[in-house]
């Protein structure tokens, strides 16, 4: 049987549009974070602070309430991106398998808060709960962590409490912020979609002696921009940086130029032509002959010119003004005469270049 090869090729011309149609679009991605201040406060020591403690304890026991305070900096991140944030608990140790909640905190804590110096306010519903056993702990905070975001809720942090508070027994003891494991500090994960910015646009100068002129239009949602001369990074910029001057050898070269984000990097821009040149040499053997009424004015050619500038001079005087002329420094001395004279010089030039 033969093979069809319309099927295969419809299939490859499927796939080659899918991934064109792939440039620039959305896609998941994650950051993970940990907390930049957590404690522990205990009823039965209403005054010690555990800010520094490697473990975070939560619960009740024989008469005495523990909670843990946690905060993590979630700014920077699009709270419309955000699809899930789940908070995470290591090297969790139980006694009595409690039931345990999250729930926001309205008001600010220390690494010195203590049972005294407790937050006074905290939301009424927790966020999520789950029942306690040996292993790592994951709470679904999304709506939290998107209210941080976008500003309905003052990011003051979360609590962790027993539920219900109080008796019967049951703790749990996990790894804080400060555990010497860093792979058993608690942690914050927020998956968001992410876009990468779009394709910006490049110009480059062709008619400077000292440097070429690059400038590109500013697009949204970058974090920096690269470029490149004939293929090759020459230099990174910060956000928001939309020019630059660089000072290659005399010629010309391809410039490019792409916008960084943490979403991925934008196509490389089209591709513009600038060039740099080297001021041309003075034009040797200038002469000016007079004679029939003209002047005829020769010069040798230089390389690297796009062209001459002739100036013409013009002394007006009589035996009796020739000091006027006769000694200023780079001038030619004027013979005494009665009539009109023309003095001429030739220069080379290029534009913007001298």
């Amino acid at each position: 049987m033969q093979p069809n090869y319309n099927v295969s090729l419809n299939v490859y011309a499927i796939v080659l549009i899918m991934i064109l149609s792939c440039t620039n679009m959305s896609f998941a991605e994650s950051v993970t974070l940990t907390p930049n201040v957590d404690t522990y406060v205990n009823s039965d020591a209403p005054t010690t602070a555990y800010g520094t403690a490697q473990s975070l304890v939560a619960g009740y026991w024989n008469g005495g309430t523990l909670y843990s305070y946690l905060h993590f900096n979630v700014s920077g991140i699009d709270p419309a991106t955000i699809t899930s944030a789940i908070l995470t608990l290591h090297d969790a140790g139980t006694l009595l398998n409690p039931s345990m909640c999250v729930y926001r905190l309205g008001d600010a804590f220390t690494n010195s808060t203590t049972w005294n110096s407790r937050p006074a306010f905290y939301s009424a519903t927790p966020y999520d709960c789950h029942t306690i056993t040996p292993a790592s702990i994951a709470f679904n905070i999304t709506p939290l962590v998107v209210g941080w975001a976008d500003g309905s809720f003052f990011n003051a942090g979360l609590m962790l409490r027993k539920n219900p508070d109080g008796a019967p027994n049951g703790t749990v003891a996990a790894g804080s912020a400060e555990h010497s494991v860093p792979s058993l500090r608690p942690e914050l994960t927020i998956v968001y979609t992410c876009t990468p910015p779009a394709m910006p646009t490049i110009s480059a100068s062709d008619n400077r002696c000292d440097y070429v002129q690059l400038t590109w239009t500013n697009v949204a949602d970058e974090s920096g921009y690269e470029i490149q001369r004939n293929n090759v990074t020459i230099q990174t910029m910060s956000a928001n940086v939309t020019s630059w001057q660089d000072i290659p050898s005399p010629g010309c070269y391809n410039y490019r130029v792409r916008a960084l984000s943490l979403c991925g990097n934008s196509s490389w821009s089209t591709v513009d032509q600038g060039c740099l040149f080297s001021t041309p040499a003075t034009p040797p053997n200038f002469t000016a002959t007079d004679g029939n009424g003209q002047v005829t004015l020769t010069w040798n050619d230089v390389t690297g010119e796009s062209g001459y500038s002739i100036q013409r001079w013009r002394y007006c005087h009589d035996t009796r003004s020739e000091y006027d002329v006769a000694h200023r420094p780079g001038r030619p001395r004027l013979l005494p005469v009665s009539y009109p004279c023309k003095w001429l010089s030739v220069q080379q030039f290029l534009v913007n270049c001298g």
